[in-house]
């Protein structure tokens, strides 16, 4: 979040911070990580946690409903004569059956969203080698000059960013267009495009700019290979992106929660 702290000032939580969670990993990174002390690090930081933050609204209201159980009840309790009528309690056995049929719902949905985000770690892997798979044989293979080397290094790096600007949606079109003009790239062909169309794109004129290079055709064809995984990947992480969890899966299991834990006050007042 040091990017985060920079720019804004403070570390942002929930949705607004979205855009600074792209954590990669160095060895300063490992080290912390298998710190012996990491235990009372995290313990420390509990209350700067965004996701502790993320949550209070849904705790705060848990809260709140308990507390209301409570002074509604000892309200009643002084009253006999409405105790038993108007008493705010429920059986617990019902939380109980039903906490194991809860859990196994958390799990599966987090099973999924892991194996989600790991096809799409894996795919976008794929990308990154692919990328250099085609400049390293392009620099080996081709007998053109610089000039050639430089087209195909934007192309290659074009398809990844326009990408990532399909993904991360309208707040990165800003960056996206300065980033372009920062490398001098004048493709007014895929700043005007849909988003949608972009990657499509740079793929065709990645496929032009290979044709146009001082390469034997076999070898061309060799490195087309890779733009073909290329393109294969992004149909991926685009099915990803825009194929969620079931949204009926994932309501159920949030009106499941919502009504454990909003009821569990009541079934815990005795």
């Amino acid at each position: 979040m040091a990017q985060a702290r920079a720019s804004l000032g403070f570390v942002p939580y929930g949705e607004e911070s979205r855009k600074y969670r792209r954590t990669v990993f160095e060895h300063k990174d490992w080290l912390l990580h298998r710190s012996n002390t990491r235990l009372f690090d995290n313990l420390k930081n509990t209350i700067k946690s965004g996701v502790v933050r993320s949550i209070l609204l849904e705790v705060y209201t848990a809260t709140s409903i308990a507390i209301f159980v409570c002074m509604w009840n000892a309200l009643i309790l002084n009253t006999p004569n409405l105790s038993k009528v108007f008493l705010l309690s429920l059986p617990l056995a019902p939380f109980t059956l039903s906490a194991s049929s809860l859990g196994l719902l958390l799990v599966f949905r987090t099973n999924a969203s892991y194996a989600r985000w790991l096809e799409g770690r894996t795919t976008w892997g794929r990308i990154m080698a692919h990328s250099k798979n085609i400049v390293r044989q392009a620099s080996v293979w081709t007998t053109g000059g610089r000039e050639e080397m430089q087209m195909l290094r934007d192309r290659v790096w074009s398809f990844s960013r326009v990408l990532i600007r399909n993904l991360r949606g309208e707040e990165d079109e800003t960056k996206l267009v300065a980033e372009f003009q920062e490398r001098g790239i004048s493709s007014t062909l895929l700043i005007d495009a849909k988003p949608s169309l972009r990657p499509s794109l740079a793929l065709r004129e990645l496929t032009l700019c290979m044709d146009k290079l001082s390469m034997d055709d076999k070898k061309k064809v060799e490195a087309d290979k890779s733009v073909i995984i290329m393109g294969e990947a992004c149909e991926t992480v685009e099915r990803i992106f825009s194929s969620p969890v079931p949204l009926v899966y994932t309501r159920h299991t949030a009106r499941f929660l919502s009504s454990y834990l909003l009821l569990l006050p009541i079934g815990l007042w005795r």
